[in-house]
C-alpha cells in the first residue's frame, strides 16, 4: 500500500496529462481574425444606430411598437440572406476552394456597406442588409478552414479565433456605429461650421464607409496570408503541376534549327543553353555499377571517392568527352547510411555543381537535379553497390552505345496521377448525400443546437439595445447612443480577452459538451439579472443601474462565444473530413435561419411587452423567455453522443 504522506496526498485531484497543443501559423491566425473582424465590423454596428435609422426613415411614423417591429426586421435582414445562402457557399468553397471563397465574400461585404451608407429609404438599407447576408460566407469558410488545420489539442484554440475576430469586430462596430453616424447633429465642430450637404443627406455614410473600409483591408490580408486547406483542391493542384512538370521536361528536347543557332560548334542543346537530355542522362535501363577504389589521387582532390557511373557515348563530341573527364574526378558519393548504401542526394548536387563548373558553357547550364525532380524520381545506392533510379516508374533515358539511334524518353509520371485520380473519383462515391449525412450520430443534434444557441444570442442582442434605448415611459432605460455605444463596445473587448485568454482552458478542463451545457445555465441567469436594471433606475442610482448592465451584458459575452465555440467543435467532429465544407454550409444555413428569426422575434418580443406596458414588470418578458429557453437546451444537450468529443476519422 501506498503511504499518505500528508493532508495535502489526499486533497489533491488526480489530474490528465494533455499532449502539448499544436502550434498555428501566424499567418493563417492573423487572416481568420481580420476576415471576421470585418464581418463583426459589418454585423454589430447597425445595433447602436439600428433604432435611430428606424427613425429617421420615419418608416414607423412615430410609434415606438412600429419602430421596435421594423427595427427587427432590418437587424434580421442580414442572417436572413445568410441562410439562403450558407449551404451553397460550402459548396462554393467545396468546389473551387475555401480562399477564392473568402475573397469573393470580402468583396461583396464592401460593395453592400456602401450601399447601406448611400440609402435614403428603409427599403433600400432593407435591401442592402439582405444583399450583404447573401454574400457573406466567412464563418461557414473559416470554420471549415479551421477544422482542416486544426487537431483536438487545439481546436478549442482554433476555434477561439473566430471568436476573438467577432470580439474585435463587435468592440469596433458599434462604437463606430455611435460615433460616426448622424455627425452633423452630434459632432460640436459642425456646429460653428457648416456640415456637407452629403452627411446632412445620408448620415449613416460614415461609418459604413469604416466598414467598407475594413472589408477591402481583409481582402488584401486573405489574398496573401490565407492559405487554401480544401483537400480536394489541393490535390488536384498537385496533380496539375505534375503535369506541368512532365510537360516541361519533355520540352527540353528542340529542332535542329535551336540547335545550330545556339550552339555553333556544333555540340546538342536545349533551349536554355545546356546539352540534349540523350546525350547527358545515361542510359538506366540496366543497373550501373559503382566504383569504389580508393587511390591517392583521389583521396588528396576535394571531392570523396564514390562509385563513378557508365561513360558518355563515344559518338559526343570531344567537348563533351573532356566533360566526362572532369565528372569522372569528382565521383558521385555513396554513402552508408542504417547498414545499406543510399545515394546522398545533397553530395551528389555539389559534386555534380563542381564537376560542371570546368564543362563548357552549353552543358554548364543542364540541370540534371531539376529533371530528376521533375519526374519525382529518387536515386540510391542499393547494398549491390548499384545506381538505380526508381520513383513511380519513371524511366531516363539517352543514347548508349548499344542503343544509338534511340532518341531519350521521359515517361511521365502516370502511375501516380492515375492513382490520384482514382482517390478523388472513389472521394465522390464515398460522400454521402444530405440526408444521410444528417443521420449520421450527433449530426443533426448538434445543428439544432447552434440553431438554439444562435437563436437565443441574436435575440437577446436585439432586445437589449431596445430595451436600453426606449424612453422610460414604455419601460426602457432612456440612455442615449453614445452610451449604448459605449456599452456594447466593453462588452466587445470583454469578449475579446475571455476567448483568447480564458476559453482555451475552460475547454479543456470541460470539453466541449460540459462547456456547452455551463454557457447556456449561464445566459439563463445572465437574463433574469438584466431587466433589474429597471429597478435601479427607478430609485435613482445611475451607478447601480449601469452596474448591473454591465455584468449582464458581460455575462452574455462570455457565456455566448462558450456555446458557439463548443457547438462548433462538436459539429466539426461530427461530420465526415471529405465533407466538413458541406456540414459547415448547412450549419451556417440553420444558423443565420435562426439568427434572421432572433431579431424579428425579438422585436415583436418588445413591441407587445411596450403594449402591455400599464402591466408592471412587462419589460421582462423577453427576458423570461429566453431564460426558459436557455435551461431548455442545456437539459437537451444531454442527449448528444460522447463520440463528438473527439474528431471523426
Amino acid at each position: 500500500m501506498q503511504r499518505i504522506r500528508s493532508f495535502r496526498d489526499v486533497l489533491v485531484l488526480p489530474t490528465t496529462a494533455h499532449p502539448a497543443p499544436t502550434p498555428i501559423d501566424a499567418k493563417l491566425k492573423l487572416a481568420i481574425v481580420v476576415a471576421i473582424f470585418s464581418a463583426g465590423v459589418a454585423t454589430s454596428m447597425l445595433f447602436s444606430m439600428n433604432y435611430f435609422m428606424v427613425s429617421w426613415t420615419n418608416v414607423g411614423q412615430g410609434s415606438e411598437s412600429r419602430i421596435g417591429a421594423y427595427s427587427g426586421l432590418l437587424a434580421g435582414a442580414n442572417p436572413l440572406g445568410s441562410a439562403i445562402s450558407g449551404v451553397f457557399w460550402g459548396k462554393i468553397s467545396d468546389r473551387f476552394g475555401r480562399r477564392p471563397a473568402v475573397l469573393l465574400s470580402n468583396v461583396g461585404g464592401l460593395i453592400c456597406a456602401l450601399w447601406l451608407g448611400l440609402s435614403a429609404s428603409y427599403w433600400s438599407m432593407l435591401g442592402a442588409r439582405i444583399s450583404s447576408g447573401l454574400v457573406n460566407g466567412l464563418g461557414v469558410v473559416l470554420k471549415t478552414v479551421i477544422g482542416e488545420v486544426c487537431d483536438e489539442t487545439n481546436q478549442a484554440r482554433g476555434f477561439s479565433y473566430i471568436s476573438v475576430g467577432w470580439g474585435l469586430g463587435t468592440a469596433a462596430g458599434p462604437t463606430l456605429g455611435a460615433l460616426l453616424s448622424e455627425p452633423c447633429a452630434e459632432w460640436g465642430w459642425f456646429h460653428a461650421h457648416r456640415c456637407p450637404a452629403l452627411l446632412v443627406d445620408l448620415p449613416f455614410l460614415l461609418p459604413c464607409c469604416a466598414s467598407a473600409l475594413f472589408c477591402a483591408i481583409a481582402v488584401g490580408i486573405c489574398h496573401v496570408f490565407l492559405p487554401e486547406t480544401c483537400p480536394a483542391i489541393l490535390r488536384q493542384r498537385d496533380a496539375d503541376y505534375s503535369s506541368v512538370a512532365d510537360g516541361e521536361t519533355s520540352g527540353l528536347l528542340e529542332t535542329d534549327s535551336d540547335i545550330e543557332e545556339d550552339n555553333p560548334a556544333g555540340l546538342p542543346a536545349t533551349s536554355s543553353g545546356g546539352a540534349k537530355v540523350e546525350d547527358v542522362i545515361i542510359l538506366l535501363r540496366s543497373p550501373l555499377e559503382c566504383t569504389t577504389d580508393l587511390d591517392e589521387a583521389s583521396l588528396s582532390g576535394p571531392g570523396i571517392p564514390s562509385p563513378s557511373c557508365a561513360a558518355f557515348p563515344a559518338t559526343l563530341d570531344p567537348a563533351l568527352t573532356t566533360t566526362k573527364s572532369a565528372l569522372r574526378e569528382t565521383p558521385l558519393e555513396c554513402s552508408a547510411m542504417d547498414n545499406s548504401h543510399e545515394l546522398n542526394m545533397h553530395d551528389m548536387g555539389r559534386q555534380h555543381e563542381e564537376a560542371l563548373s570546368t564543362a563548357p558553357a552549353p552543358l554548364r547550364n543542364f540541370d540534371l537535379g531539376a529533371v530528376l525532380r521533375s519526374t519525382g524520381a529518387e536515386v540510391a545506392c542499393t547494398e549491390k553497390d548499384e545506381v538505380l533510379v526508381d520513383a513511380t516508374e519513371v524511366e531516363l533515358a539517352c543514347l548508349h552505345e548499344d542503343c544509338a539511334g534511340q532518341e531519350g524518353l521521359l515517361t511521365s509520371a502516370g502511375p501516380r496521377l492515375e492513382r490520384e485520380t482514382q482517390d478523388l473519383a472513389q472521394e465522390k462515391m464515398n460522400s454521402l448525400s444530405t440526408r444521410q449525412l444528417l443521420r449520421e450520430p450527433g449530426v443533426a443534434g448538434t445543428l439544432a443546437m447552434n440553431m438554439l444557441c444562435a437563436f437565443i444570442l441574436v435575440l437577446v442582442t436585439e432586445v437589449t439595445p431596445l430595451y436600453v434605448a426606449a424612453p422610460e415611459e414604455v419601460g426602457g432605460l432612456g440612455a442615449s447612443m453614445q452610451q449604448l455605444g459605449l456599452l456594447l463596445t466593453a462588452a466587445g473587448i470583454v469578449l475579446l480577452v475571455y476567448t483568447y485568454t480564458v476559453y482555451p482552458s475552460l475547454n479543456r478542463w470541460l470539453g466541449p459538451l460540459k462547456g456547452l451545457r455551463f454557457g447556456l445555465f449561464t445566459l439563463a441567469v445572465v437574463f433574469i439579472i438584466t431587466p433589474m436594471a429597471s429597478l435601479a433606475h427607478w430609485s435613482g442610482s445611475q451607478v447601480l443601474q449601469w452596474s448591473i448592465l454591465v455584468l449582464a451584458v458581460i455575462g452574455r459575452n462570455c457565456a455566448g462565444p462558450t456555446c458557439m465555440t463548443a457547438c462548433s467543435i462538436l459539429i466539426s467532429n461530427g461530420a465526415p473530413r471529405t465533407q466538413l465544407g458541406q456540414i459547415n454550409g448547412i450549419a451556417g444555413s440553420t444558423m443565420s435561419a435562426s439568427r434572421g428569426a432572433g431579431p424579428m422575434v425579438g422585436g415583436c418580443l418588445w413591441a407587445l411587452a411596450v403594449a402591455w406596458h400599464g402591466i408592471p414588470g412587462h419589460q421582462a418578458l423577453p427576458f423570461v423567455l429566453l431564460a426558459i429557453l436557455a435551461v431548455a437546451g442545456g437539459v437537451l444537450s444531454h442527449l448528444l453522443p460522447l463520440s463528438l468529443l473527439k474528431p471523426r476519422s
